[in-house]
């Protein structure tokens, strides 16, 4: 039974295929296919077509024969409880048939690049290629109507370089058939009453895009704009009635207007229009610091869904201010002019308003993306000079949950641009632009002080108008503190060149319940002190040593992230404390102690300072710096001995001392000089010693018969020469120190005005490599620089690491290399000294030579050279 039932599909299958769906062959590209006189679409032989080619056709028409039935034997493998195969069962697929049962048939057929029409193809099929980039260039179809159903079809294709041609009808050639200009898209309608009983569908594949969703009745399929061919079509009828028509889920229509719900470009600086982007992608650029100058905007077919009303749109203009409002497409900013937008707004109306809200945008220069702004509010900068350099635009329904969070500023001018606004007025400058929130204002590393400042709580600041004033008074040199300003006036003075010192800044009313206000200073000599807050000391006084940065910030109460305030802020000579010590002399025994400034030991009586021992005390109760005082001395017969510490002795009993070293550690080092003075046989006073430097003499058989000491604020002005403290040298040495004297008396004895002085008065000549007899290479190319002006990157190195040394400066001669402007590495030498446990460059040639700060700055910092393989020279 189940074998004669395969036996009746098969037959039956036969019979269908035999009289309603005869095999065919695809066309190859050389065939020609023409249309006859009657208007049918069939396909001829070629013209002079061989018998051998007649015959291939004929066993390809075989092997296709035999390739379908094998299809359907192998699907008549079913369970036996399957019911037997119908005719129904068995067609691909029925018909479109009228009401009274007779038939309507679609048929058409495709021109393809290559030049050929392909065989005709019906209801469903598809016409055209997929998978061979093969474009579609013309295009005919025809309603077989074998009913009494009047009407027939009308189609139109759009053109590559053309747009949509003119509609064609029933079998009448869409598309260009003789020119190399493919068809993008289709659209397609029935006409009488077929319209009224039938719904036509059609989809298009094309290039780059693939298979595009189903359109139907006159909608368009396929794409516009982009440049992509239609390479292959399907087309099908459906009784208006049928239930198994496609889904219409998906595109059917790609085009500027359907891409996405809104579309913008921009014209940017030294760019000029971009490309057209979509719904939140970015226009513009960011990081290569060009600006925005134009911009145009449109809700698209897709956004507007028939909907009535514009975009309107603004454009805040470098030196221009706020434009009229353009609309749905329309320039806003300048094109041609140079300036730059600086802030936007963007709006909706009508009943686009209704339906959406839009939110937007820009990437300004200094701040990067600022927060979203929405519905005509201000994105953007007024008052800062500040471009805006990128735009992001997005549409959202007004329902939509996934809105951006507008949690941070879209817009920022002088009134909004932090929450404490503060200027400066700089030695040599004048005022300068105002900062806020945290930001530096002043100088660093230029040596220039702060002489005057405004400081003002911004109306961001003050939020729901939180009442009270930022007061503030500052120590000017000269004068002292001055009485307090409040809310914008200037504290210090202009045009009297007096420096700003010390700092105090509070605030008061509902801004003091709020904020607690947090400042540091940067000081000269001292870099960053700490912070401090609400009405604290930050600066010195009694140091000589101005303001030259301050920077200052508002923290709510409750802000957990405020700034450290464990490093001291201000700095005092109260702070230092005292200073104790006793000699204990030959003959004599020890001596009462003496204190800052006085002189221990013996003048004119030929007697020897046997033993020292000395101390720092808080005797006047003060929050002193914490550190140590050590020392020691060098013994005839023995030579330098161990370093002691706060109160012990330092010394033998025995031996005379002939020479001394002191020195301070922890605050007192950073914060405090101490000075000394030897009184030595054969010479009397030598000069003052420094922070460690060696005094006296050795290797001469002198005596050490007194010495003073003095504990200084750091940087004052020693209390006498720092000159010839010490005596041991050799004639090569004493040439070195009869130089560097030299240029003390020239320049001061200031660390930054010797490097200036090797930066202005060394001119460049190369040395040679060879170094005098006895001397060292620092030694050797020093005296250049300091007796002839003379010499190479060695020379301002070697210059300058003696006059560094001078000054009492851990310095290091060092020697490396740099890279060579024309490629590889050239030999090179400069200046390491350590300040405050950090590691800094000093190099004056590098300072001559490009012109750029070669005074401290740390190694691999931006724009100075990259110093390699080096090692250290004394």
């Amino acid at each position: 039974m189940k074998k004669n039932i395969k036996s009746v599909g098969v037959l039956l299958l036969s019979s269908i295929m035999l009289m309603s769906s005869p095999l065919t062959v695809l066309a190859e590209e050389n065939e020609i296919v023409q249309t006859q006189e009657n208007g049918s679409i069939d396909q001829t032989e070629n013209n002079g077509e061989s018998e051998s080619q007649a015959s291939e056709n004929s066993s390809e028409d075989s092997i296709v024969k035999e390739e379908k039935q094998q299809e359907i034997l192998e699907q008549e493998e079913v369970e036996e409880n399957i019911a037997p195969t119908t005719v129904q069962d068995i067609q691909k697929e029925p018909e479109t048939v009228a009401e009274n049962g007779e038939q309507i048939q679609l048929k058409y057929r495709a021109y393809l690049h290559g030049g050929f029409w392909q065989e005709e193809k019906q209801n469903g099929e598809m016409a055209g290629t997929t998978g061979q980039n093969r474009a579609m260039r013309a295009l005919q179809i025809k309603i077989d109507n074998q009913t009494n159903v009047t009407g027939g079809i009308e189609y139109s294709a759009h053109v590559q370089n053309i747009g949509w041609q003119d509609a064609v009808k029933d079998g009448e050639t869409a598309g260009i058939e003789e020119k190399n200009l493919p068809i993008e898209a289709i659209r397609m309608n029935l006409t009488g009453d077929l319209k009224e009983q039938y719904d036509i569908y059609y989809r298009v594949h094309a290039t780059n895009v693939g298979w595009l969703g189903w359109a139907k009745n006159g909608e368009d399929a396929g794409t516009a704009g982009y440049a992509y061919a239609v390479q292959a079509i399907e087309i099908k009828l459906y009784n208006k009635t049928a239930e198994d028509k496609p889904v219409q889920t998906e595109c059917s229509f790609l085009s500027e207007e359907t891409r996405g719900l809104l579309m913008y470009k921009t014209h940017v600086q030294n760019i000029g229009w971009q490309d057209k982007v979509y719904d939140g992608e970015t226009a513009g650029t960011t990081g290569r610091n060009l600006n925005l100058e134009a911009l145009q905007l449109k809700v698209t077919n897709a956004g507007r869904k028939n909907m009535s009303g514009s975009i309107s749109y603004e454009a805040h203009v470098q030196d221009i201010g706020w434009q009229n409002a353009v609309s749905d497409w329309g320039t806003a900013g300048t094109t041609g002019r140079n300036k730059k937008i600086e802030a936007l707004k963007i709006s909706l109306t009508g009943e686009l308003a209704q339906a959406y809200d839009i939110y937007y945008r820009v990437h300004s220069a200094e701040y990067g993306w600022l927060g979203w702004a929405k519905n005509g509010e201000q994105a953007g900068t007024i008052g800062l000079n500040l471009g805006a350099q990128a735009i992001e635009v997005k549409l959202y329904a007004k329902d939509a949950t996934d809105k951006p969070e507008q949690s941070s500023r879209s817009y920022i001018s002088q009134d909004n641009l932090g929450a404490i606004i503060y200027k400066a007025h700089v030695q040599n400058i004048g005022w300068q632009s105002n900062v806020y929130d945290g930001k530096t204002a002043g100088t660093t590393g230029r040596n220039l002080s702060v002489e005057a400042l405004n400081i003002k709580v911004t109306d961001w600041g003050r939020q729901n108008g939180l009442k009270g004033s930022v007061i503030y008074q500052t120590h000017v040199q000269d004068i002292g503190w001055q009485d307090e300003v409040a809310d914008g006036e200037t504290a210090g003075t202009t045009g009297k060149n007096k420096k700003v010192e010390a700092i105090k800044v509070r605030l008061s009313g509902e801004l003091e319940e709020k904020y607690d206000i947090y400042y540091r200073v940067h000081s000269a000599r001292f870099g960053w002190l700490g912070w401090t807050k609400n009405g604290e000391t930050a600066g010195t006084v009694g140091y000589n040593a101005g303001v030259e940065a301050i920077e200052i910030k508002l923290y709510e109460k409750n802000d957990t992230n405020v700034p450290d305030t464990t490093a001291r802020s201000y700095l005092a000579t109260e702070n230092i404390g005292e200073i104790n010590f006793a000699a204990n002399v030959e003959k004599s025994g020890w001596q009462t102690t003496k204190t800052n400034g006085q002189i221990a030991g013996t003048t004119g009586e030929n007697k020897a300072i046997q033993q020292l021992t000395m101390s720092t005390s808080d005797s006047m109760g003060k929050n002193v710096f914490n550190g140590t005082i050590e020392y020691r001395l060098h013994v005839s017969n023995v030579g330098w001995m161990d370093w002691k510490n706060n109160g012990e002795i330092a010394g033998d009993g025995k031996n005379q001392a002939e020479a001394v070293q002191i020195r301070l550690t922890g605050e007192l080092a950073q914060y405090a000089d101490i000075y000394y003075r030897t009184h030595v046989s054969n010479y009397g006073w030598l000069g003052w010693a420094k922070n460690g430097q060696e005094a006296g003499t050795t290797k001469l058989g002198n005596k050490l018969q007194a010495i003073q000491v003095k504990l200084v604020p750091k940087g004052a002005a020693a209390p006498g020469s720092n000159s010839n403290y010490y005596i041991t040298m050799t004639p090569q040495q004493m040439r070195i120190n009869n130089g560097i004297q030299n240029v003390y008396n020239q320049a001061g004895r200031n660390l930054y005005s010797c490097f200036m002085w090797c930066v202005n008065n060394i001119k460049y000549r190369t040395l040679g490599d060879n170094p005098g007899t006895g001397y060292t290479n620092p030694q050797w190319f020093a005296l250049y620089g300091l007796e002839q002006q003379i010499g190479d990157c060695r020379t301002y190195a070697a210059t300058f690491y003696q006059l560094a040394k001078g000054l009492g400066y851990n310095a290091r001669y060092v020697y490396g290399y740099v890279p060579r402007a024309g490629g590889g590495m050239v030999d090179h030498a400069w200046v390491e000294i350590d300040i405050n446990g950090v590691t800094y460059v000093y190099d004056a040639d590098f300072q001559h030579e490009t012109g750029r700060n070669g005074y401290q700055f740390r190694y691999r910092t931006s724009g100075t050279w990259v110093y390699t393989n080096y090692h250290y020279e004394s």
